[in-house]
Formats: C-alpha cells, sequence, structure tokens
C-alpha cells in the first residue's frame, strides 16, 4: 500500500495498490476498499495484464465530505497520483502501451448482473476538467450501491474486444464457455463457443503470446487455457474482457456471477379448488362429439385421438340467455359459476361466424377472475353487443376453471419435416412469446430426440389477485428442465396423433405439469392455432440493440440507424395485439430487424413474419435447424461430438455399454476396411488405415488392455507362424482340387474359392466375399423361385439386399431356397 501523506492535504489523503508491474505488492487489496474490480484484477498473472493502479473507496468517502473547492484539489492529487505511477520503470517498460489511460469504476456490488451500470472513461490527456467530471458523475451515479473505487488501467492499442463467459445464461457447465467478438471482421477468431477441458495449461510467468503463423488457432487455443485456468482458480461463474493486440491477449476485467433474488418456478405454490360439475343448470357442459355452431367448442374434438379422451370441461351459454339471469337471477348464476369453477375461473367469448361479423381473434377473454368478476365481465359483454346491434343468441360466454399448469408448451407438427418441435417454459403461455423457452424435438423418420435446455432469466406468472408478472427465475433454477421427459414424449405423441387425424400440420398450445387432484392428465392440449409454420433466422451480423417496451420507446428513436429492435413489452402489451402490429409497421418501414427472446412457434413471431419483419431469435443457433438430417448410428471419434455442438448444430449421441463395445468395434473396422479398399492411392490409403489402426487401438482399450500388450503376443505369433504380408490363400487340406494334390498353384482366385454356398434354407457369404462386394463387385444370386437377389456393400457399410424377378441367367448361381 502507498499513503499519499502531504501535510497540506492530509485531510484529503486516500489509499492507492499498484500492479505488480510496478513491484511486489505488500498487502492484497480487498473488495470492501478497492471493488470488485480492482482485486478481480489484482487476481491475474501480470503478465496476462496491462499495468494498472486501483484507488480504494476512501477517495469516494473524501469526495462527498468535501466542498467544491476540495474536490478540485482531490482531483489534482489523483491526477498527480496517475503521472507518478506512470513513470513507474516497470510502467513505462511496458511494451503494449497505447494513448494514454482507462479511469474505471471498481465497486463492491459490482457483478455480472451490474455490469455497464457504471462508467468509464478513456483519457489520452489527463486533462484536469475532464477528470473532475468523470469522478463527480461517478460519486454521484443513482445506480452505484455503496462506495466506489476507481481503476486506472493503461489503454493499449487493441485490435478486438473478446467477452469470454462461462455464464449459466451461455453455458450448462463451467467447462462450456461462450466467445463474444465486438469485431464482426476479425480473422483470429469468430464468436462461438469453446470447451475448456480441452485447453492446455498456461504458465503464468509467461504473456498470452499469439502464434504468428496460425493466428486462428493459437487464439482459440489460448481461450481453451484461460478457461481452464479460471476453473481451477475461482469458484463460480465468470464473465471475462480480453483485449487483443496484433500479437497478444491482455486479460482486463472479471465479473463474477452471484446468486439474485429469484422464484424457483417448480416450487411455486398453486392454489386451486376443483369444481363442482354434477349440477349444471344455467351453463351447458360441451361433449365431445356434439354438434356446435361455436368453434371453440367444437375445435375440443380434434384432440380426441386413439388412446386419448379429452378431460376437458368447458361451459358454456349463450348470452341471450346470460342476459335475463344477470337481470332476474343474478344470484342463482353467481353461485353456479362459483360451484362449477371452484371460485376461480377464465371466460372466453365466441360467436356464431355464420350470423355475426367480427374478428374471432379479437374476441374477448378475462384472466383469471372470481365469481363476481365474471358477473362483471358478461353484464360489459351485454353492453357491447347490444351495442353493435347483434342478436345475442349469436354470441356465447365459454368458462373453465383455473388451471393450475405449472408450465405451458407449444408444439408443432410438421408432415413434411416428418417431426415434432416443442417450446416451453414455466408459467402462462403468453410468456413464451417473449421469454426464452426450453427446446425439444422429435425426428419421427429417423426416431431420434433431441433437447436443447436454455437459460431461462423470466417467467410469466400469475398473482394471487390474477394480474401478470414477469418473475426473474432463481438462477440455480434457471437451467433446469421445463418439461420432463414424460411430459415431452406425451405433448409429441398427442400432436402427431392429432395431425394424421387431421391430416395436416398441426400447432398446439398444451397447459403442463396439472395436479393430479385436477383429473386432467399431466399434459393438455388445450388451443390449435392455423398460423402457417414458419422457421426462424440468426442474426449473422452484430447489431447494437435498442429495448423497445411501449410505442414511446419507438417515439425517442433517431433515425436512421443501424440497430435491431429487441422486443421486451411491458407485462401491459403482452397480449397487446395493436402493439405488436405497431412495431411490425415501424420496423417494416424504416428496415428494421425485431429480435424477440421468445419462441417461433407463439403468436407474436407469426404476427411480425407476417407483417413482413424480418426477425431474429435471440437464443438460436447459428445452425439452428439441420435442414438434411442423418442418422449415422455408428462409432466416431471422441473429439467429433463436441465439434458438432461447437458448430451449433445439434447433435444426438450415447456412450457405448461395456456390452455394445465388441458389436460397434467389429463394424466400425468393417467400415474402416471399405474405405480403405476404395481410397484411391497414396496419401487417401494412409489416411484411410490411420482410422482402421486406431480404431484397431480403441477396441483393444475397451478390453481395458495397453496396445504394447498386443503388440508384443503378435510378435511371438509372427515369430512361430508369420505374418499376413505374402498373401498366400489356403484352399484345403488333405484333398484334390481340381485333380491336383497338394502344392502351391496360382490357377485360382479369390473369387474362385468365397463363392456364396447353401445350407438347408439358408445363404453363407464368407468374410472375404463380402471384401469383394465392397470393392464394387455386386454379387447376384437367382434362387430356383425365380427371385433374384442382389448384394452389394454401399460406402457406409451397409450391406443391401435388392430383391427382383428375372429371367435366369446362365452364369449365375441358382440355390433352392
Amino acid at each position: 500500500m502507498v499513503q499519499l501523506t502531504d501535510d497540506k492535504l492530509s485531510d484529503l489523503s486516500f489509499d492507492v495498490c499498484y500492479s505488480e508491474h510496478a513491484g511486489k505488492l505488500k498487502t492484497e487489496p480487498d473488495i470492501e476498499r478497492f471493488g470488485q474490480k480492482a482485486v478481480g484484477l489484482h487476481s491475474f498473472p501480470v503478465s496476462w495484464t496491462p499495468p494498472f493502479l486501483s484507488i480504494s473507496t476512501s477517495l469516494h468517502k473524501k469526495w462527498i465530505a468535501a466542498n467544491s473547492n476540495e474536490r478540485l484539489l482531490l482531483t489534482d492529487l489523483v491526477i498527480e497520483c496517475i503521472n507518478n505511477w506512470r513513470s513507474n520503470k516497470g510502467v513505462m517498460n511496458f511494451g503494449h502501451r497505447g494513448n494514454g489511460v482507462w479511469l474505471r469504476s471498481s465497486a463492491a456490488s459490482e457483478t455480472i448482473q451490474k455490469r455497464g451500470q457504471l462508467e468509464s472513461l478513456l483519457c489520452q490527456q489527463l486533462g484536469k476538467e475532464k477528470v473532475h467530471k468523470y469522478l463527480d458523475s461517478l460519486f454521484s451515479n443513482p445506480t452505484s450501491s455503496g462506495l466506489v473505487g476507481v481503476v486506472v488501467q493503461t489503454a493499449i492499442n487493441k485490435e478486438s474486444l473478446y467477452h469470454f463467459s462461462n455464464e449459466r445464461r451461455f453455458s450448462p457447465t463451467k467447462n462450456q464457455w461462450e466467445i463474444s467478438n465486438d469485431n464482426d471482421l476479425d480473422p483470429y477468431i469468430t464468436s462461438g463457443g469453446c470447451n475448456s477441458k480441452q485447453g492446455t495449461a498456461l504458465t503464468e510467468t509467461h504473456p498470452l503470446i499469439i502464434r504468428p503463423n496460425e493466428k486462428s488457432g493459437s487464439v482459440r487455443a489460448l481461450m481453451r487455457g484461460i478457461g481452464r485456468w479460471a476453473n481451477s482458480k475461482y469458484h463460480g461463474r465468470i464473465h471475462f474482457e480480453i483485449l487483443r493486440t496484433d500479437a497478444q491477449l491482455f486479460l482486463v476485467q472479471i465479473d463474477h456471477e452471484i446468486e439474485i433474488d429469484g422464484v424457483d418456478p417448480k416450487n411455486v405454490k398453486r392454489e386451486f379448488t376443483k369444481g363442482n360439475a354434477s349440477e349444471v343448470e344455467a351453463f351447458t357442459c360441451y361433449k365431445i362429439g356434439e354438434k356446435s355452431r361455436f368453434r371453440k367448442l367444437a375445435n375440443i374434438d380434434d384432440f380426441a385421438v386413439p388412446g386419448y379422451d379429452p378431460p376437458h370441461q368447458l361451459f358454456w351459454c349463450q348470452l341471450d340467455l346470460l342476459h335475463d339471469l344477470v337481470k332476474n337471477h343474478q344470484a342463482k348464476l353467481y353461485r353456479e359459476i362459483d360451484k362449477l369453477t371452484g371460485g376461480k375461473l377464465v371466460l372466453r367469448e365466441d360467436i356464431d361466424k355464420s350470423r355475426v361479423r367480427a374478428d374471432s381473434f379479437n374476441l374477448a377473454r378475462t384472466d383469471t377472475v372470481t365469481a363476481a368478476q365474471a358477473i362483471h365481465h358478461i353484464q360489459a359483454r351485454i353492453k357491447y353487443w347490444l351495442g353493435k346491434g347483434e342478436d345475442l343468441a349469436n354470441i356465447c360466454i365459454i368458462m373453465h376453471g383455473f388451471i393450475p399448469a405449472q408450465s405451458s408448451a407449444w408444439a408443432m407438427y410438421d408432415r413434411k419435416e416428418n417431426r415434432v418441435r416443442i417450446h416451453a417454459l414455466w408459467g402462462l403461455p403468453d410468456g413464451l412469446q417473449f421469454l426464452t423457452p426450453d427446446e425439444y424435438e422429435f425426428d419421427i423418420g429417423i426416431a431420434s430426440w433431441s433437447e436443447r435446455t436454455n437459460f431461462k432469466e423470466f417467467f410469466l406468472q400469475e398473482q394471487m389477485d390474477g394480474s401478470w408478472k414477469i418473475v426473474p427465475v432463481l438462477i440455480a433454477r434457471a437451467r433446469g428442465k421445463v418439461l420432463s421427459k414424460s411430459q415431452a414424449v406425451q405433448i409429441a405423441n398427442l400432436t402427431i396423433k392429432i395431425g394424421k387425424k387431421l391430416d395436416a400440420d398441426v400447432h398446439i398450445m398444451f397447459f403442463c405439469g396439472i395436479p393430479k387432484e385436477m383429473e386432467m392428465g399431466e399434459v393438455l392440449p388445450w388451443f390449435r392455432a392455423r398460423e402457417t409454420a414458419v422457421y426462424e433466422e440468426k442474426r449473422e451480423r452484430r447489431l447494437r440493440k435498442v429495448s423497445i417496451k411501449n410505442i414511446s420507446d419507438l417515439d425517442a428513436l433517431e433515425l436512421p440507424q443501424d440497430i435491431a429492435l429487441s422486443l421486451e413489452p411491458e407485462i401491459e402489451n403482452y397480449r397487446n395485439n395493436e402493439f405488436i402490429k405497431f412495431v411490425a409497421r415501424f420496423a417494416v418501414e424504416n428496415d428494421l430487424p425485431v429480435e424477440i427472446q421468445g419462441s417461433p412457434l407463439a403468436h407474436a413471431y407469426y404476427m411480425l413474419k407476417d407483417a413482413g419483419c424480418t426477425v431474429f431469435l435471440a437464443h438460436a443457433r447459428k445452425n439452428q435447424r439441420v435442414r438434411n438430417k442423418q442418422k449415422f448410428g455408428k462409432l466416431v471419434r471422441d473429439k467429433i461430438v463436441d465439434k458438432i455442438e461447437q458448430s451449433g448444430e445439434g447433435s444426438l449421441s450415447f456412450k457405448l455399454s461395456k456390452a455394445e463395445k465388441a458389436a460397434a468395434f467389429f463394424g466400425k473396422v468393417v467400415e474402416e476396411s471399405i474405405e480403405v479398399i476404395n481410397a484411391p492411392s497414396g496419401e487417401e490409403q494412409i489416411n484411410e488405415l490411420a482410422d482402421l489402426y486406431e480404431t484397431v487401438i480403441g477396441w483393444i482399450e475397451s478390453y481395458g488392455l495397453e496396445l504394447n500388450e498386443v503388440t508384443t503376443i503378435a510378435a511371438e505369433k509372427r515369430k512361430k507362424a508369420g505374418g499376413f504380408n505374402s498373401g498366400e490363400v489356403l484352399v484345403g487340406t488333405g484333398i484334390k482340387l481340381g485333380g491336383i494334390s497338394g502344392g502351391k498353384h496360382t490357377r485360382y482366385s479369390l473369387n474362385d474359392v468365397t463363392h456364396p454356398t447353401l445350407g438347408p434354407a439358408r445363404l453363407r457369404i464368407s468374410a472375404a466375399r463380402l471384401g469383394l462386394i465392397a470393392s464394387g463387385n455386386d454379387e447376384s444370386v437367382l434362387l430356383n423361385n425365380g427371385l433374384n437377389i442382389t448384394i452389394s456393400i454401399d460406402d457406409e457399410a451397409h450391406l443391401q439386399l435388392d430383391f427382383s424377378e428375372r429371367e435366369t441367367d446362365e452364369n449365375q448361381l441358382k440355390f433352392d431356397i
């Protein structure tokens, strides 16, 4: 520590602490006195970061207590302190000096969640007015909590700034890191993921030098090494800022992720009372299969498929009948509504479209209301429709009890792609429009199941009074799965069955995680949308995002700007179609893309796309969809799956059990052998033989053996009986072949001695014959019943049998089978 003790300014003195470029530290700085940013910088190896100076929070205390003249003196003292530090030999010898220094905040409370709330300033010249203005702004910033220190960093001439993070919002595990590059044209590295488990251990005394002949690979390797080092040094998740010059990387900031107040959505208390439908008078309970002129009732019939009887309880009544009940029997109506629904309910409205001209999509509905509120709503709708001059008999109110679902989902069955996509999020289904969901996919054609668990920062929760609130998710739960495998499979199966029943692509909203007491099943198909399926786009170019919560945010924009509109509506606009339409018109007129956090299966996405907007998903991967899916079902090298995932492409894989390994390695040896046979020559053959060799090594090690154990036995066998180099084929022993007994002869070929043979109702083909077939010599066999079998092996090592009826060919082999 260095204590500034000028006699004239002793009451204005403050503590400072230098990085080790200026000499060995005597005392480690602590967070309370110097702040998170300073302590983080002091935790870096000195060769990995530019020189810096930390000024303690005592300066903040002095500033608050000082008058205007004393603040000017404090500014002089800060500038003098910085200049003295910069004249230090170790700092002056730093070989990457740029122009000036950075002044940056360092608060004890500055964590990942508060990044960017406090200011930074680049000073090419330490002008008194500029420094004074910065300090005054910093120490009076209302967003800061507690006292703030100051970090002074040597400014270096950077080529790019990288953000490198394993925060939970980016990464399921500490070893998976996300690289974000502020320079889209950076040739060294692009934004994307990397795995620190693959990183090489870095030496703290060595600078982070980029190898000149392999810049791209070198930067990524250094990033992996930094991640590995960080995971061994720090507890929890972190976010680095890293500067790149043309030859070196520098760590310039670290932020730590801490738990903030949030809700565990799996433990949300869902109060409900199950209704009693035994005594229905005014209302009618809709029964599956009944004819109805109200489509919202008849739509439930779509969900009646083999093995599933829809358990929906929808009560309905024409508005003309309700008009009489409201006027003359309101108490009776109140009791019935309360009894049928348990006192918490939702009202929806529908019309006979052949008799009422209205947009059925914008018909009224309530949030969760009480029986008294329901009657008030009914009265308001009667007044509305009478004012329109409509016959109330052509309008109905549909009522159902509150459904205490834990989560909700949208599912889409695509007949052409032959797959089901599911997006799910805790809380109310409207949250899926603007909040990040989990993603599931079932490919029917290749019977593959995949899921992507995203970081879900918020969910939409209904409060006790029926209002909605966007609630932060507890960080520890934010990467938890919304749906169980059982729930996801049920949704997929029901969606497929409904699609096949209707012979159509279907798009269905589900309630999920419903309590057993409700007797509605674990998942409940609730609504079928009619939108045309479209697929999301990935934002390839980095744009500055501007948050749009309401129309005022659009009015305040100064255009033109190269920006994306990040749609994050206020809660009042979650179900406001007019707001979405206004945003869409604004975006199209000004040629601006719109970015949403929500699901492309939800309604807001379709509205924006239908209006002609370019819509990006904030959570979309670079290769969000695998358009030409392939099913491999084969053993691959150890790093292949990680590389596929890092490229952003989805994949499905599993680990072999011990019992399965022999079969898998057998198949892999066959596959690699075929590739050796079909390799043209030279380098290609060497590469394929290397793959075959690696496969054999893997097979050996799968038995827990070392390669040298096997090669030792192989050498002994070679010494006793020779190898296989001469290509000698044993035709037979103790018999006469073709009238010649014994000896070595050249009249035979492998084709001659490997013909398929017939056993009782059996066709046998030797392994050597399969080798000939793999070389391109398809085998054609004609059976006595006139059926022809063509045997071939394709490039993927699949044995293929083609059956056809053909005339007898003298040269074909014939069998009685």
